[in-house]
């Protein structure tokens, strides 16, 4: 029951802050049940032993199409669900750009961690699909009404993006539904019946592609990546928390959870073709960086980057890559947010992100600085984060699979770190830009979201072991089936 305990208490956070009127009630609400479910989820780690799915609940939903409420987590999505409710509490403890409609804006940040922490457990393929859609709507708000200027630009090609992958998601679900019935007689959108489907191959092929056009998109993965910097520079700082953090983290587990599991043959056979996707995007996302003079622009592009990393990883389908490509997922979840916090808290501060309008930022915002230069070097995966565990991890495994092939992805790691390290030349350091105006320097609400964040990162990076143990359990067990 512990699964839809933290469903529930999710749940509970997303609703209840809509029944009160004190903004700052709906705050504590949520923050309260952001703490509860993180609990929730620390308890289930502790006890998670051994390997394959557990803490298993299934109950019939809809019995004349196969549809049940079907949850469980293995050693890839455990880790994902426990990055969910840490989101959630950074998320409301941080709080909001703009102080307005408070109630409903922490409602729809729950509500967001709730569809994405059903995708993780989901073992139905319906239910994953219905959790999988919850997640936009709230998501598509919070950038529509607390965006930026351009927000309604932002907000519509979110959705028509991340909408598009759906439908040819769902079809493919329906096609394999249908496959079963016609094999069987007997209805199912159960992952674990589904996976038995003996399916031609060209058929295969084309539902693979399908799958993993619609994952590729969310991740996202060049050349479908360009909804990502729009919706980050306009979205609130809560919401670019929420969207680097776990919405991408949804594409990189759906592939490892349903395509790469139905399909292992096909997957081994496109895995050259899709390593140099992943080594592609890794180079992109890293150049087009560079290019940024916002810095949520950069930080967002970074995303696209770290992200070819879980790609690369999933095509290798060695142990290594795989413990890897999952580590980075969680280890970019609160890397990556942090790096939005700092944004945003600047943007707060110093009335822009403008890195070109700043300039020696750190003499009159110490302890900010002091977070950024730590959040600049997760990010360009320095020893000693949790970035760099996941990356090396990747590598490792990468040139165990694809030799020379591998190598290519090493002078990526030169450009993050010259993009990163600029930034920080130009905004933080040097001297101070007397045109700047800024107001204070970190307040406590926003102390307490970095820092819980630095620990993850730091802890992380010099002790991997509690993530990587049973990280490990799922990838041996993974690369032995495919």
């Amino acid at each position: 029951m512990i699964l839809s305990v933290i469903l529930i208490l999710l749940l509970l956070g997303s609703i209840l802050p809509w029944l009160v009127r004190s903004a700052t009630i709906a705050r504590c609400v949520a923050i309260f049940f952001a703490f509860l479910s993180f609990a929730a989820s620390i308890y289930a780690y502790t006890m998670f032993e051994g390997s394959g799915f557990q803490f298993e609940e299934r109950y019939e939903w809809i019995p004349s199409l196969g549809i049940s409420y079907h949850l469980a987590v293995d050693g890839l999505s455990l880790p994902l669900v426990i990055l969910t409710t840490l989101l959630a509490l950074v998320a409301t403890i941080y709080g909001v750009d703009e102080p307005k409609r408070d109630n409903q804006f922490y409602g729809l940040i729950m509500l967001t961690c709730f569809g994405t922490a059903g995708v993780f457990m989901a073992l139905d393929l319906f239910l994953f699909f219905v959790f999988w859609e919850i997640v936009l709507i709230p998501m598509y708000f919070l950038i529509a009404i607390w965006g930026g200027p351009r927000k309604d630009y932002a907000s519509f090609k979110f959705i028509i993006y991340t909408h598009i992958g759906s439908v040819i998601m769902i079809l493919a679900f329906f096609a394999m539904h249908y496959l079963y019935y016609l094999q069987t007689g007997v209805r199912t959108f159960d992952l674990f019946e589904l996976a038995k489907l003996s399916i031609e191959p060209k058929l295969a092929v084309i539902l693979f592609i399908a799958l993993i056009f619609g994952f590729f998109i969310k991740m996202p993965i060049f050349p479908f990546h360009t909804w990502l910097p729009a919706a980050h520079v306009e979205a609130p700082t809560s919401g670019s928390v929420l969207l680097a953090g776990i919405l991408l983290k949804m594409g990189g587990y759906g592939l490892f959870r349903i395509p790469y599991t139905f399909f292992p043959e096909v997957a081994k056979a496109y895995a050259y073709p899709i390593a140099i996707i992943a080594i592609v995007t890794i180079f992109y996302g890293a150049l087009a960086a560079m290019a940024q003079e916002d810095y949520k622009s950069l930080i967002a592009l970074s995303s696209v980057s770290h992200m070819g990393y879980v790609l690369l990883g999933a095509a290798a389908l060695t142990p290594a890559a795989i413990t890897g490509a999952i580590f980075q997922m969680f280890a970019h979840g609160v890397a990556s947010p942090l790096l939005f916090i700092m944004a945003g808290t600047l943007h707060h501060k110093a009335g822009t992100r403008l890195i070109h309008r700043l300039g020696g930022v750190a003499h009159k915002m110490p302890i900010w600085a002091t977070f950024m230069v730590t959040a600049s070097m997760a990010g360009l995966a320095l020893p000693f984060t949790a970035s760099f565990v996941a990356e090396f991890t990747v590598l490792i495994g990468a040139l165990e699979a694809f030799n020379v092939l591998a190598l290519f992805v090493f002078p990526a790691a030169i450009v993050t770190a010259g993009y990163f390290l600029y930034a920080l030349r130009r905004a933080v350091f040097g001297p101070f830009n007397a045109d700047l105006h800024i107001y204070g320097d970190v307040d406590a609400h926003e102390f307490v979201a970095m820092f819980m964040l630095v620990v993850a990162i730091i802890y992380l990076g010099i002790y991997p072991i509690p993530l990587e143990g049973i990280i490990d359990t799922f990838s041996v067990a993974f690369a032995g089936g495919v």
